[in-house]
C-alpha cells in the first residue's frame, strides 16, 4: 500500500519482479525446515542440525538469487534485490525459530514476534518513503525490520537454540527427508510467480505492478490463514499420530469452512464495492481494474482450500503428493498463461491461476482422503 501511494508503477513493478525471482529460489532451498521441525514429534534431528542446514541452504539461495538478478543488467533492480535477498535470509532464520515455538506450543511468543516485525516494517516503510519520496528505500526498511527482530527478539526468546555447526552443514538424512517438500514449496512459489514473468515479458513493469497490487489481497488472506493455522498445527500432528482421524477431519472441515467464508466475503466486496475498495487502499487509478479484482476473488476459493489441504498433508508428513499437486497446478498455469495473458492481459493471468488451482484441489483432496482412510483402518478410534 505504501508503494502504490508514494512510488511510481515502474518502481513497484521492479519490486514485484525482484520478489518473483528471489522467492521461488528461497522457498525451494528453505526445504520447509520449519514445518519439519514443528512436526518432528520424535526428535529425529537436533536443533543444531536444523539451524546448520538452514545456514548453508540460506547462503546458497542468496548467492544464486544475486547472480540471477545481476544477469539482468539493471543496476536499480539489483540494488533493490540485494536488500530483499538478505531480508529473506534473516527471515529464514526467524522462520525456523517459529518452528521451535510451534513445536513447544509457544504461540504467544510467536504472535509477539510477528506483531513486532509488522510494526517495524510499517513504521520503517512510512519513514523511508515519506522522507525520501522513493519506493526504492522500501526494501531497506524490510531488511532492517527483519534484522532487528531476528537479533533483538527471536534470538533472545529462543533460549540460545540457534547453534550452527560449521562442520555439519550438510545432513544427508535431513535433506533426504525434507527435499520433496522443498520441491513442493519451490514449485508453489514458481507457480505463484510464473504469471508475473509473463506479464513483465508481454506487458511491462507497469502492468506487472497492477497485477501485484491486486493479487496482494490473496497474499493478505494467506498470511492471515498462516498466522491462524500455525497455532493449531500441533493438533493436526497429534490427532494424526494418535490415529484420531475423526478429530483430524473435523479440524480440516472447520478450517475449510473458514476459508470458504472468507472467499465469499471477498467475492461480495469485489462485486459490489470493488471500486471503492481499490480507491481506498490504493488510489482511484486502480478502480478501473474492478473486473480483475472480481476474478481474483473467485480464484481465491480453490487457492485457499488448497492451503488447507496442504496444511493437513504437511502435518501428516505427506510431501510427495504435494509435489505432484503443485506440478499439475504449474503445468496448467503455464499452458493457459501463455494463451490467456497475450489475449486478455492481466485478467488472463488470473484465469490461468484459477484453472491450475482447481485441478490441484481435486488431486490433493483425493489423496488426503485416501491416506486418512488407510490410517483409520489401523486406528483404535471409532
Amino acid at each position: 500500500m505504501f508503494l502504490t501511494k508514494f512510488s511510481t508503477p515502474e518502481i513497484l513493478g521492479m519490486y514485484s519482479f525482484n520478489l518473483a525471482v528471489i522467492t521461488p529460489i528461497n522457498m525451494f532451498f528453505s526445504f520447509q525446515l520449519k514445518a519439519q521441525y514443528a512436526s518432528d514429534a520424535r526428535n529425529q534431528f537436533s536443533g543444531s542440525e536444523y539451524f546448520s542446514q538452514r545456514f548453508s541452504l540460506g547462503v546458497l539461495a542468496s548467492i544464486i538469487s544475486l547472480v540471477v538478478l545481476a544477469a539482468r543488467g539493471d543496476y536499480l533492480l539489483f540494488v533493490m534485490g540485494f536488500f530483499l535477498v538478505f531480508q529473506q535470509l534473516f527471515d529464514s532464520f526467524s522462520d525456523l525459530i517459529y518452528g521451535y515455538y510451534i513445536k513447544n506450543n509457544y504461540v504467544d511468543i510467536l504472535g509477539r514476534s510477528l506483531i513486532f516485525k509488522s510494526l517495524l516494517i510499517t513504521i520503517g516503510s512510512f519513514v523511508a518513503i515519506k522522507m525520501f519520496s522513493l519506493g526504492v528505500y522500501f526494501p531497506i526498511a524490510l531488511f532492517s525490520a527483519s534484522l532487528v527482530v531476528l537479533v533483538f527478539y527471536d534470538r533472545r526468546m529462543s533460549s540460545g537454540i540457534i547453534n550452527v555447526d560449521f562442520n555439519k552443514l550438510y545432513n544427508r538424512d535431513l535433506i533426504k527427508k525434507v527435499f520433496p517438500l522443498g520441491v513442493v514449496m519451490g514449485l508453489i512459489s514458481l507457480k505463484s510467480n510464473f504469471q508475473k514473468y509473463l506479464i513483465e515479458s508481454f506487458l511491462g513493469y507497469e502492468q506487472l505492478a497492477v497485477f501485484a497490487v491486486l493479487t496482494y489481497f490473496l497474499v493478505l488472506g494467506s498470511l492471515l490463514y498462516k498466522a491462524v493455522v500455525d497455532g493449531f498445527f500441533p493438533y493436526f500432528v497429534k490427532y494424526y499420530n494418535d490415529g484420531n482421524i475423526k478429530k483430524f477431519w473435523m479440524l480440516c472441515y472447520r478450517f475449510s469452512i473458514v476459508v470458504i467464508f472468507v472467499s465469499v466475503i471477498f467475492m461480495a466486496l469485489s462485486t459490489f464495492a470493488g471500486k471503492d475498495v481499490l480507491s481506498f487502499f490504493y488510489s482511484k487509478d486502480y478502480a478501473m481494474y474492478q473486473d480483475v479484482l472480481i476474478s481474483i476473488s473467485y480464484a481465491s476459493l480453490p487457492i485457499y482450500l488448497n492451503a488447507v489441504l496442504g496444511s493437513c498433508l504437511t502435518s501428516m508428513q505427506k510431501y510427495r503428493i504435494q509435489t505432484y499437486g503443485v506440478a499439475v497446478d504449474l503445468i496448467f498455469g503455464i499452458i493457459f498463461g501463455f494463451y490467456f495473458v497475450p489475449l486478455y492481459g492481466i485478467i488472463g493471468a488470473v484465469y490461468a491461476m484459477l484453472v491450475g488451482a482447481i485441478f490441484r484441489f481435486f488431486l490433493l483432496f483425493y489423496f488426503l482422503k485416501k491416506y486418512l482412510d488407510e490410517k483409520a483402518k489401523g486406528s483404535s478410534y471409532s
